[in-house]
């Protein structure tokens, strides 16, 4: 058994190499690129959403009714800088 080496291992020794200077290279091209509207966008989404549920805990439907809609606006105005953006 030890007189045949596999080529997998061989093969794995030096993509494992590659893979990882592929990594660092898509880690620093993802810092470049991040994108803080993007961010505040679906934070502001996510606090609306969740306004909603203190709405309805206070029984104001009104504001749950505003809060929902200001949520899904701000979502639908975040997809579609998304899709400007591709």
């Amino acid at each position: 058994m030890s007189q045949y080496v596999s080529s997998s291992v061989i093969i794995s020794k030096y993509t494992d190499i590659s893979y990882t200077e592929q990594e660092n290279e898509t880690e620093v091209n993802a810092m470049e690129k991040f994108q803080w509207n993007k961010v505040i966008l679906a934070t502001l989404a996510i606090i609306c959403f969740i306004s909603v549920g203190f709405a309805l805990g206070e029984d104001k439907r009104w504001l749950a009714l505003f809060f929902l809609l200001l949520g899904f606006a701000t979502m639908g105005y975040g997809f579609s800088l998304k899709r400007k953006n591709k």
